[in-house]
């Protein structure tokens, strides 16, 4: 996949859960007269909880993974919902979890991936079941994944960034030579430095 090809599919599904937050904030008739529609509404523990969406991936056109909270405003379990190209269901995801969203992405129907906000884990989507696949430790925010394929995907946040599947811990200066390390791209793996 291409550089640019990659960044417009970035840029396409920001711009989807963009929308999605957006109909999710205003009330059904007001989106309704700029032509938006609410697609999906769903509320998640008690009528005070702030639950709602906050990443949404969409690998093909009838597969569809929007990603929130039981209630953003606690550590409370995170929450997903599947698009199978005629309607929308709750979604199992592995138990002991808290968190709300950091972010989505994906590269295939058996690659999607999210990120605990505050967590510090990842979940993965291999087409049958979601697993962890990586917890960290420490303290921090995760802020995004790019899932480029199964065994390259990016997971960034704060001052770090993460590779799989090995661990790149870089700070802000030396982001300069990821971007360099994209050109010298060979063979599957990235060269830094």
């Amino acid at each position: 996949m291409s550089r640019s090809h990659r960044i417009a599919v970035l840029a396409g599904a920001s711009a989807s859960a963009a929308a999605l937050a957006a109909t999710m904030a205003v009330p059904a008739q007001a989106a309704g007269s700029s032509g938006w529609r609410v697609f999906y509404r769903h509320h998640y523990g008690a009528a005070a909880n702030y639950s709602g969406y906050f990443a949404l991936v969409a690998p093909a056109r009838d597969d569809a993974w929007a990603f929130g909270a039981a209630n953003a405003a606690l550590r409370t379990p995170p929450v997903a919902v599947h698009w199978n190209g005629s309607h929308w269901s709750p979604a199992r995801l592995p138990g002991g979890l808290a968190s709300g969203i950091g972010g989505g992405s994906a590269s295939a129907r058996n690659n999607v991936w999210y990120i605990s906000q505050l967590g510090q884990y990842a979940l993965r989507w291999n087409g049958r079941k979601w697993s962890v696949a990586k917890r960290w430790t420490g303290t921090g925010e995760l802020t995004g994944v790019i899932a480029l394929s199964p065994d390259n995907v990016w997971v960034f946040g704060g001052r770090r960034i993460y590779r799989r599947p090995r661990h790149l811990a870089l700070q802000r200066p030396q982001l300069d030579q990821v971007r360099r390390g994209r050109q010298r791209h060979r063979g599957g793996k990235r060269a830094v430095g």
